[in-house]
């Protein structure tokens, strides 16, 4: 079949996170992957044009599609200088921004991944009000909710 030739994704580093993710030995058509490495290098390019204030700009200036962009790139990505993985209780590795979450503008924006394990605040049962920003990959395998508390 043409065009639907199929690739590894995450490789020899999925290994510390295919407990968490559930991405180890993850098959993608190649076109799919395609895809996807285009839709994190346009919200890699929109991070970037971003005014850099120690964050991603201010909140109140980013819309939606910037903010979940840039929560993508973290779901999607492992960057060990600027994600690092966090050993819990147990010897469970996970990455510091599913547990901390990620500042953007000043606020800080959580992710929750529903179809695997995830440890943000809402999932470990610890976040108050919340308010949801957007259901990424909905109806997927890879479905996830970005949300900051109140």
């Amino acid at each position: 079949m043409a065009g639907l030739r199929r690739v590894h994704v995450w490789g020899h580093l999925a290994a510390p996170l295919h407990a968490l993710h559930g991405l180890h030995g993850l098959q993608v058509p190649l076109a799919l992957a395609v895809v996807l490495a285009g839709g994190i290098a346009i919200a890699g390019a929109i991070a970037l044009a971003a005014p850099f204030t120690g964050s991603f700009g201010s909140a109140s200036s980013l819309s939606v599609a910037q903010i979940t962009g840039m929560v993508r790139l973290y779901i999607n990505e492992w960057r060990p200088e600027a994600d690092p993985l966090l050993t819990l209780e147990g010897g469970v590795q996970v990455k510091s921004s599913n547990l901390r979450g990620i500042e953007i503008g000043g606020d800080r924006y959580y992710y929750r991944l529903r179809n695997t394990m995830s440890f943000d605040p809402l999932s470990r049962g610890e976040a108050g009000d919340y308010q949801s920003i957007a259901v990424l990959d909905q109806g997927t395998q890879w479905e996830s909710e970005v949300y900051r508390l109140r």
